[in-house]
């Protein structure tokens, strides 16, 4: 339902030139010299399948009937690819998503889902109806975590490529995406810093209301644009490369169309003037 007032011809929809980016970003591979190149190619061809039947499990409530079957069918389309692939360097951290390695020699950082959980990151959703559908973080499917991925290449200029698909031993039916990803030193950036980075980069922040209690811990930014929201903008997720230049790390990001942050603001009587 639209909201009262806004005509159709002012809805933003999702950018597909951006999309066609940044799926395209995250297929292209820059082989390595030491690296088995069959894993690279069955890992692109695993994740065009994956992302090519992403529209049938998109964002919203009404939609989660969609991706509970939609899970099953991604990962089981995973373990058929799936190989012996030890992402290579040395252990430098764990976060509530990845696992993160460091290579010297190549500058890289290779990052896998974490082997003891079963999931592939976070999205940003509508919740449950209950909750007048305010926003919340769900667990991704695999076509939306690699779509994430291309998102963060596209929109902030990051180069994260797709390594292999990895049997994982924890639980095998739930393999590991690795990825490599240059590696960004420096001290974290303060929330003020990271605040005019988005807002330079043509994000607004949501309103608080818009969202569940409790459920971030950062902003929720949107792209009227592009059709794109990303959160868990924090310090730690950015490198500051220098006075004025910041790299991200891994934010959570990903297509949100905007029927659906118009119907949120509805439900819970929250301006809505983007």
């Amino acid at each position: 339902m639209l909201t009262a007032g806004w005509p159709e011809s002012r809805l933003h929809r999702v950018n597909p030139a951006l999309l066609e980016q940044a799926i395209k970003s995250i297929l292209t591979h820059a082989p390595l010299s030491n690296r088995p190149e069959e894993a690279s190619r069955s890992a692109i061809e695993v994740a065009q399948a994956l992302l090519g039947g992403r529209s049938k499990a998109c964002a919203g409530w009404d939609h989660r009937t969609n991706r509970a079957f939609a899970l099953p069918a991604q990962t089981a389309l995973l373990s058929r690819a799936a190989c012996l692939f030890d992402p290579p360097g040395a252990f430098i951290g764990q976060g509530g998503e990845h696992v993160a390695r460091y290579e010297a020699d190549s500058g890289l950082v290779f990052k896998t889902n974490l082997p003891e959980e079963r999931r592939y990151g976070y999205v940003v959703d509508q919740g449950s109806d209950a909750d007048n559908r305010r926003l919340m973080l769900r667990e991704a499917l695999p076509s939306e975590y690699l779509l994430r991925l291309g998102l963060q290449n596209t929109l902030f200029g990051d180069a994260i490529r797709l390594q292999a698909v990895a049997l994982n031993t924890c639980h095998a039916d739930y393999p590991l995406i690795v990825t490599s990803q240059p590696y960004a030193g420096g001290e974290m950036p303060s929330l003020e810093d990271i605040a005019g980075l988005m807002i330079e980069a043509g994000f607004v922040e949501l309103e608080v209301s818009m969202l569940r209690a409790g459920a971030f811990r950062s902003p929720v930014w949107y792209h009227a644009l592009h059709g794109v929201v990303a959160t868990d903008a924090t310090p730690g997720n950015f490198a500051k490369l220098a006075t004025d230049v910041l790299a991200p790390v891994d934010l959570i990001i990903h297509p949100m169309p905007d029927e659906l942050l118009r119907e949120t603001a509805r439900l819970t009587s929250t301006p809505w003037p983007y």
